[in-house]
């Protein structure tokens, strides 16, 4: 009988590489998003100066989520 069928540690290590190999691409994937939010807010003042208030808030609403995901851990290694 193969090992990985008898191993009961098995599991658990598939498991801690899903989670390895996920959290680089969920960073990336944050880091991303907010770089695009972060642009269309510059894109919206450069267009329209008067819209600085309609830019606050997403401008915000990315901070918060940037600290909500470095708090969970989201953009560790």
């Amino acid at each position: 009988m193969p090992r990985h069928l008898t191993d009961l540690a098995a599991p658990a290590q598939i498991d801690a590489e899903a989670v390895a190999a996920t959290r680089p691409a969920l960073s990336l994937a944050v880091t991303l998003t907010l770089i695009t939010i972060a642009l269309v807010v510059a894109g919206t003042l450069l267009a329209s100066p008067h819209l600085l208030v309609a830019a606050i808030v997403p401008a915000a609403g990315t901070v918060v989520l940037a600290g909500v995901a470095s708090y969970q851990g989201v953009f560790r290694a």
